[in-house]
């Protein structure tokens, strides 16, 4: 039975890995669209980096049993390349993200 438990964790732990990342992914845009701070959200993720808190990319096991936030490389891209409002294009978050 614990051999069976044990299995289908392992077939569902990647799914639940995968929701989680989304989910953070998320919360970066959010944070971006409220407020534009692209390049601090870059250098954050790189000061992790430099002191060694995290590796920048993940191999694939660690991405599939273990990952639920995306990488630091992948969070550093982001952030250096997603200025929707720069372009005029609408925001993901809009709705709760109104500079006025």
């Amino acid at each position: 039975m614990v051999f069976l438990l044990t299995l289908l964790w392992l077939a569902f732990v990647p799914f639940f890995n995968l929701i989680g990342r989304h989910i953070e992914h998320e919360a970066d845009r959010f944070g971006l669209e409220l407020t534009h701070q692209n390049p601090t959200m870059a250098m954050v993720f790189a000061g992790d980096v430099q002191r060694g808190d995290v590796a920048p990319n993940w191999d694939t096991f660690f991405l599939i049993f273990q990952a639920h936030h995306p990488s630091v490389a992948e969070r550093i891209q982001f952030a250096n390349t997603y200025k929707p409002w720069e372009q005029g294009k609408p925001l993901v978050y809009g709705n709760v993200c109104k500079s006025e």
